[in-house]
C-alpha cells in the first residue's frame, strides 16, 4: 500500500487526487507545516529535504508534487492523470509553467490579501497582475472546452481549481474571469474531488 504525507497545500491536495483518480489504496498522514512537522526527525527519515508531499511506494520514496505524479501516470496510464490528448512534453511545459509561475503569484497574494503595510499592499498587486495575465490566457483555452483538454479532466484542471479556490477565499476578483469560475464550479460537481476533500479534515 502507498503511503501520502501532505499538507494543507495545492500541491499536496493535487497528488491526493491524482491517487483517488488511479484508484488505488493509500494512507493518508497528515504534515501541519505550521507546527513545523515536516523539520520533525521523524519526517526528515521519510524526506530529508523536508518537503512535502512525499509518497512512500514499493519503488522508493517519490518526492516533489511533480515527481509524484508523473510516477502515478506511469504506473496508472489508465486513469489518465495527465491529458490523453497532450504529449509528456507537452503536459510537463504546462505544468511547470502553472508550478513555477502560477502558483507562486498565488501564494504570494494569499499571503498578503489581509496585510495594510505599503510593502504588503504593493507585493500583492503585483501578484494580482501577474495572476490576471495568466488567467487571460487560461480563459482563452477554456473558451470551447470544458476542460483544460476537451476530452477529460486531469490534474492541469486540479492544479487550476485548487488555485481558485485558495484565491477565492483569499478575495480575489474573478469577475472577469467566468469560464474559469465555471471550470471551477464543474470540479467541485466531480465525486473524486469531492472525495479527496473528505479524505481527512486536511483541506
Amino acid at each position: 500500500m502507498l503511503t501520502l504525507f501532505a499538507s494543507h497545500s495545492p500541491c499536496s491536495m493535487v497528488v491526493t487526487v491524482a491517487l483517488e483518480k488511479a484508484r488505488v489504496e493509500y494512507k493518508l498522514n497528515r504534515i501541519d507545516i505550521d507546527k513545523l512537522e515536516h523539520e520533525s526527525p521523524e519526517y526528515l527519515k521519510v524526506n530529508p529535504k523536508g518537503r512535502v508531499p512525499s509518497l512512500l511506494t514499493p519503488d522508493g520514496t517519490i518526492t516533489e508534487a511533480l515527481g509524484i505524479i508523473f510516477y502515478l501516470h506511469k504506473k496508472y496510464p489508465v486513469a489518465q492523470i495527465l491529458p490523453r490528448s497532450l504529449t509528456f512534453i507537452e503536459s510537463t511545459c504546462f505544468l511547470s509553467w502553472i508550478t513555477s509561475h502560477i502558483q507562486p503569484h498565488c501564494m504570494q497574494y494569499c499571503n498578503y490579501a489581509s496585510g495594510l503595510s505599503f510593502d504588503a499592499l504593493v507585493l500583492k498587486n503585483q501578484a494580482e497582475g501577474q495572476l490576471k495575465s495568466a488567467f487571460e490566457v487560461i480563459q482563452k483555452r477554456l473558451k470551447n472546452s470544458m476542460f483544460w483538454c476537451e476530452e477529460d479532466w486531469s490534474v492541469l484542471d486540479v492544479y487550476l481549481y485548487c488555485m481558485v479556490r485558495h484565491l477565492k477565499e483569499a478575495g480575489f476578483d474573478f469577475s472577469a474571469f467566468g469560464r474559469i469560475t465555471e471550470h471551477y464550479e464543474r470540479l467541485t460537481r466531480i465525486p473524486v474531488i469531492y472525495r479527496a476533500q473528505s479524505k481527512d479534515s486536511l483541506y
